[in-house]
């Protein structure tokens, strides 16, 4: 996925998780379809105003659900430990469920399957996505000041 001047990086991550519900992003890069002469790894994702990602993609709707509810969980287990505060965590489940209602995925959904998707060091992905989803609610918060 080429980086454009005119995309932003919430949009950016939106496109490579879309991608990867397509079965069309492994490994970090693109998968082209096999009916399509594209070289692996050479798409140019280019911004357009307010796409958002289809909920009407019925293969990966229990895949998103499952990724969705994993989301949840974690913020939850955050909480918990102290990673985040309840409001922080108030804050990004908010942001997750009218992303939902909309049929977009949240940028804490985007994360957690980034960073917590796949891998072998977990707790390093964990910390990750926890400096993320404070990084994520307090830009929310500062918005809605």
């Amino acid at each position: 996925v080429d980086d454009e001047d005119d995309i932003s990086e919430e949009e950016y991550l939106r496109k490579v998780l879309n991608l990867r519900k397509q079965g069309r992003w492994e490994g970090g890069k693109y998968i082209p379809r096999k009916n399509n002469d594209e070289k692996q790894g050479s798409v140019r994702i280019v911004k357009r105003s307010s796409e958002k990602i289809s909920s009407a993609n019925k293969s990966s709707s229990g895949f998103k659900d499952e990724m969705r509810q994993s989301c949840i969980t974690a913020l939850r287990r955050l909480c918990n430990q102290g990673s985040i505060s309840n409001k922080q965590k108030r804050v990004l489940l908010t942001d997750i469920i009218t992303c939902s209602s909309k049929g977009e995925f949240s940028m804490v959904e985007v994360a957690y399957e980034l960073l917590c998707g796949e891998g072998d060091d977990k707790d390093a992905a964990e910390e990750e996505f926890a400096e993320q989803c404070r990084a994520f609610a307090t830009t929310s918060m500062d918005s809605d000041a």
